[in-house]
Formats: C-alpha cells, structure tokens, sequence
C-alpha cells in the first residue's frame, strides 16, 4: 500500500509543480526561486532511475 501512496503523492506533486510554474510563467524559471528548486527537486524525484516506472512495476505484481 505504500508504494501506491508514494506513487500517487509524487505524481500529484508534479502535477501542481508543473500547474504552478506555468501559472507564473518564466518568473518560475528564475535560480533561487521557490517555486524554480520545487520544480526541479519533484521532476528529479519522477526521472531518477525511473523511480514513477518501477513503483508502477512493484503494484502490478500486487494485483
């Protein structure tokens, strides 16, 4: 069950990161910014490894 938990928050993160920094355009782009480290630190959470398709790979073996 933890591994769905963390598979749907991370993909939701992503989800109001990208909503948030096209909301504020390319302000959200400027190094140092809030919503710039954000951003980076989700998208680096769901490409590393391929952390969101080895999640995916665990829960379909449990169903």
């Amino acid at each position: 069950m933890t591994t769905i938990t963390k598979l749907n928050v991370t993909e939701k993160a992503n989800e109001i990161c990208d909503k948030c920094l096209q909301l504020f355009g390319g302000y959200g782009y400027v190094k140092g910014n809030t919503i710039e480290r954000l951003y980076r630190d989700v998208r680096g959470m769901t490409i590393t490894g391929g952390h969101s398709e080895k999640m995916k790979m665990v829960i379909s073996k449990f169903l």
